[in-house]
């Protein structure tokens, strides 16, 4: 939902980094796929702990990621 758009709002904003996840992508898909980690999240962010996150998704994937996050100081 709103992939175009997010991805317009993070080219004119270099402080807006949208890095779409999928845990079962379609055949096209060439992006990031499977579970988020704290791995993941290095991987794109310098400073995690200084980061604003924004997630959405099943309750379940957005609390286990929101644990995860709390786990590792962020």
């Amino acid at each position: 939902l709103f992939i175009d758009e997010f991805f317009d709002l993070s080219r004119h904003n270099p402080s807006f980094r949208f890095i779409p996840v999928f845990t079962y992508p379609q055949q096209s898909w060439t992006g990031e796929t499977g579970m988020i980690t704290i791995e993941m999240i290095n991987k794109y962010i310098d400073e995690p702990t200084r980061a604003i996150y924004y997630m959405c998704g099943p309750d379940k994937m957005v609390d286990t990621l929101k644990h995860s996050l709390t786990t590792s100081g962020i």
